[in-house]
């Protein structure tokens, strides 16, 4: 595979990460408020509080929302709360790897998330996020495996194909990462020009 290919994926990926852009948290509809209305969404969640201060679902709502504003210490102070109410709770462990994700506190949101997949199996999502994870502290099999279960679960998650790329890339499975990238590429209609100078 073309050297540059690599390159270009491996940078998208890494400005993706690092700005967490490609997190997503999905929100329970709530009545009267709009999915991208935080603010409704934070007083919702705060009513339900008050109506029922054990309410983990609550919290975990609020603390949603609190992350989408980026007001990410009461957030996880939120989390806390709905996984002390709820310890079977597992959007309340994967709410708070994503807080420690996003302070690039890696290992500790390994940790979150570890009991978010030990508590839901089935969760793309917390797989994916400790996915990246495992990435950025450079463990790529264990993040290697969990693209891979990511794929289990959705297999036309082009992200994962891109992670699990990046990873077998650095575990030096260029074949197997040329695979993932070749269909990345397909699936995304992405045509990359030769460069010139190669």
């Amino acid at each position: 595979m073309n050297r540059k290919i690599f390159t270009l994926i491996r940078n998208f990926f890494t400005v993706v990460c690092l700005s967490g852009c490609l997190y997503l948290h999905v929100f329970g509809q709530e009545p009267g408020c709009a999915r991208t209305n935080y603010d409704c969404r934070i007083s919702e969640a705060t009513e339900a509080i008050e109506a029922d201060p054990k309410d983990a679902a609550a919290y975990v709502r609020r603390a949603d929302a609190l992350v989408r504003k980026k007001q990410y210490q009461p957030a996880l102070d939120d989390y806390k709360k709905a996984a002390a109410l709820n310890p079977k709770n597992a959007e309340a462990y994967d709410g708070q790897g994503f807080v420690y994700q996003i302070r690039a506190n890696f290992k500790q949101a390994i940790k979150f998330y570890n009991r978010a997949v030990e508590l839901n199996d089935r969760s793309a999502r917390s797989f994916y996020s400790r996915g990246r994870c495992f990435y950025f502290v450079k463990n790529y099999a264990a993040a290697a495996a969990d693209f891979t279960r990511v794929l289990d679960l959705d297999a036309k998650n082009i992200d994962a194909y891109n992670g699990r790329a990046l990873a077998n890339e650095q575990l030096g499975k260029n074949e197997l990462a040329a695979s993932d990238y070749k269909l990345v590429i397909q699936v995304t209609g992405e045509r990359i020009a030769d460069d010139p100078k190669d």
